[in-house]
């Protein structure tokens, strides 16, 4: 998959558009004066505006419970972020107000045994983000001018302007002179962790100062990943903003298993995620988060151990199939188990070219076969929004917008054609690929600019919310959002 190649970024090296100084932020009520003692993230504004609880979310992601690998706790003037995957810690600053100390930090929330505490100011005026996974979340906070750097595989209209107006050259090694140099200069540097070794190495971001670890996608599960909107909007105090969205997705999700849950098993397809690896190898996919989303969608995965059973020694422990010739017998087995619809995950370096026949080809088939999901044309793949020719929305947007995917799912699994098209296309009916283009963006990103100023970013106190009574908020030191959350219910 092209999971691994997303890292890889486009070196914006024109002019950065024009930065304010901490005066003319101050001016401009995006940072606080050093003498104002008020709270500048009172807890009563950021519990106001919620009404989620934590039960809410693990109804619609159970049996795995919320927020795994985030959590956000605040202080008066600084926020605390802990990111369990990269086992990190991000201290965020209010511009215009001194770092904290390590005993008002502590007494907000303690750094972790083995975990690696950073400093930023906030809101951040210069980010880059390294891989594709960040950029739906920005994209739908409204940040494109705090973005200095783009990955090269980016898809969203937006970050193909970017692109295009600062294509001066591309960087595919992320440990160039170049690369080192530009996350430098940077507020913060969002990265993955440095894949090698045969794994992820997330202790090699512990030497880089300003590196920022994002775990959407390590998350297990759609609500959960969304939830990531609060952690990204904590950078640049786009809360409100990060709360409205996620709410909204929390309930169209919920409706959505509402409405499912009655839907009989007669009328559910049963569905397998499968792939044909580069080395020839045959898989079928047990992923949490895809079981879910199918299950959203109203309909089932397959059982994947009777499939397993069904194959005996030609499927391994990990549900792959190593033998090319074992390839008939793998969808045989999946049919055998009342597959009905497949999802066909492959990759492909021409996304526009893969149709039916590419598919019957690659996993050695007719369209001739009796197989149900061949007869019934219910191959599916989620390819359908791209750029370039093979950097798919899938690994951008969609992890923002969980509740689009699922619709996206249910219209190809029910032929229903008055739902939107988004990620999924049935190749089988000859659904097309939909090429995304930089001409949809009608934004005009700072980095296109070397002049305009990118827009103010707000105090949180200063939003609009009461924030009469913020200053009485010691006690509260420490809580975090779900807990908040649950002193409201």
């Amino acid at each position: 998959m092209i999971a691994a190649g997303i890292i890889a970024a486009t070196l914006l090296r024109s002019s950065w558009a024009a930065v304010r100084t901490l005066e003319q932020r101050v001016t401009a009520g995006e940072c606080a004066a050093p003498e104002d003692g008020s709270a500048l993230f009172p807890v009563s504004y950021l519990a106001d505006y919620r009404s989620l609880s934590a039960a809410a979310l693990d109804a619609i992601d159970g049996p795995i419970t919320s927020a795994e690998k985030i959590e956000i706790h605040y202080g008066q003037s600084f926020k605390v972020l802990t990111e369990k995957h990269a086992g990190e810690q991000y201290v965020l600053t209010q511009c215009g107000h001194a770092a904290p100390s390590e005993a008002d930090i502590n007494a907000v929330k303690t750094l972790p045994a083995g975990y690696t505490r950073k400093h930023f100011t906030i809101p951040l005026q210069k980010a880059s983000f390294e891989s594709t996974v960040q950029l739906g979340f920005l994209h739908e906070l409204g940040l494109h001018d705090r973005v200095a750097y783009v990955s090269q595989y980016a898809v969203g209209a937006c970050w193909l302007k970017i692109k295009d107006c600062n294509a001066a050259g591309v960087v595919t090694d992320t440990n160039s002179v170049d690369m080192q140099a530009t996350r430098q200069n940077m507020d913060a540097a969002f990265m993955d962790c440095p894949w090698g070794n045969g794994g992820a190495n997330c202790a090699a971001l512990a030497s880089i100062p300003n590196a920022v670890h994002f775990s959407a996608s390590q998350d297990p599960a759609p609500i959960h990943s969304a939830e990531h909107i609060k952690f990204m909007a904590a950078f640049f105090n786009k809360e409100e903003d990060a709360d409205r969205l996620f709410a909204s997705e929390v309930s169209k999700l919920q409706t959505m298993k509402n409405q499912m849950a009655a839907r009989a098993d007669a009328d559910k397809q049963t569905v397998a995620w499968i792939e044909k690896s580069w080395d020839g190898k045959y898989s079928l996919s047990t992923a949490p988060y895809k079981k879910l989303m199918t299950e959203h969608a109203g309909s089932k995965v397959v059982d994947a151990a009777a499939v397993k059973a069904t194959l005996g020694n030609k499927m391994d422990d990990n549900y792959k199939v190593a033998n090319s010739d074992d390839v008939g017998a793998f969808m045989q087995a999946l049919a055998d188990n009342g597959v009905t619809a497949l999802i066909d995950e492959t990759y492909d370096a021409d996304i526009a070219t893969y149709d039916f026949a590419k598919f019957l080809t690659g996993f050695g088939l007719t369209s001739t076969s009796t197989l149900p999901f061949i007869q019934n044309q219910m191959v599916m793949r989620y390819d359908s929004g791209y750029s370039g020719t093979s950097n798919l929305d899938w690994f951008e947007s969609r992890l923002v917008f969980p509740s689009k995917a699922v619709e996206g799912l249910q219209r190809v699994l029910d032929s229903d054609t008055s739902k939107a098209k988004a990620f999924f296309r049935n190749i089988a009916k000859s659904e097309p690929a939909d090429a995304i283009s930089k001409d949809s963006c009608s934004a005009t990103p700072a980095m296109c600019s070397t002049s305009g100023l990118p827009a103010v970013l707000p105090l949180i106190n200063k939003l609009g919310m009461a924030a009469s009574g913020a200053v009485h908020v010691s006690s509260m030191l420490g809580v975090t959002i779900s807990a908040l959350v649950a002193l409201l219910q």
